[in-house]
Parts: structure tokens; sequence; C-alpha cells
């Protein structure tokens, strides 16, 4: 056997090898292929916040996990949220008293359910905040719209940690 040929042995018997039980990517829930998306609910004062984090936890859970977003008829687990407050902190002002950088830290509910059974597959409370700039044009929303980006990130983490 000449010299060249034998490493090139070598690869392709390791690429047909066997593999170790390891698999890339996300590890899907027992059960859980599918999941639906209510609309996540809004306790505050503040409207329309709802839909912008439902839209971000839509493209996280595509993007970020091995789940696939389905109906709630046909899906395995259905996820629920609720936005339970939303405070703004001042953190600097201007001269004349005028806020020139504000943050908004957000606390939202979310739970885990199989569509068949209704049984609780998990419950958890998240809180994030985001930042904003009058100065820069910038209201309240900039901030909780930054928080929702960040919470809908660590709410997938959340159900990629095993149930």
């Amino acid at each position: 056997m000449s010299r060249a040929l034998g490493p090139a042995l070598l690869l392709a018997a390791a690429a047909f090898a066997p593999g170790c039980g390891y698999e890339a990517g996300w590890i899907r829930p027992d059960g859980g292929r599918t999941i639906a998306v209510d609309v996540i609910e809004n306790d505050t004062f503040r409207r329309e916040l709802e839909f912008f984090l439902t839209q971000r936890l839509h493209e996280e859970i595509q993007s970020r996990s091995g789940l696939r977003i389905a109906s709630r008829d046909a899906a395995d687990l259905v996820m629920t949220g609720r936005i339970v407050d939303v405070r703004e902190r001042v953190v600097s002002e201007t001269r004349r008293d005028d806020v020139f950088e504000s943050h908004v830290t957000v606390w939202v509910t979310f739970r885990v359910v199989e569509r068949r059974t209704g049984a609780l597959r998990k419950e958890f409370t998240l809180a994030d905040s985001g930042r904003f700039f009058a100065s820069a044009g910038e209201d309240s929303e900039t901030g909780a719209r930054e928080a929702f980006s960040s919470l809908a990130r660590r709410a997938v983490e959340n159900l990629e940690k095993p149930f």
C-alpha cells in the first residue's frame, strides 16, 4: 500500500464509522417537536407590547431551537405568557430636569404545557431591562422592545433546559 493511500483510507473509514451518540444542535424535550405560542397577555397599562414580545418569541424559537412553530390545534406543546409589570427608572437628567437616559424593566411569566394532556411541563418568570435615550428621540417603548428581545432569547434558552 502506498504512503498516500494510507491516510486517505483512514479518513474514509472515519467518515463511515458509527457515531458516538451525540447530536449537534438543540435537543428537544421528550415528546415536544412542535410548539404553539399564544399571544402574550399584558397585565399592564402599556398597550401593544404583547404583540412585539410574541413576535420576538416566534423568531427566537424558529432561529434558535429545534422546535417548529405550529397552530395550537396541531402543536405538541403550548407556550403562554403574561407581562406582569413594566417599570421605568430615570438614570440621568439634563440640567433642566429633562430625562436624558432611562431604563425600562419588564417582568414576564411563561408556562409550557402539553397540548393533549394539559400537563405543566415548565413554568418560569424572567425579568430584563432595556435603556433608552430621550435626547435621541427614543421613549420607554424603545427600552421595552430592547428588554423583550433579550427576554425572548432567554425564554428559548429556558426551553432548552430539561423539563
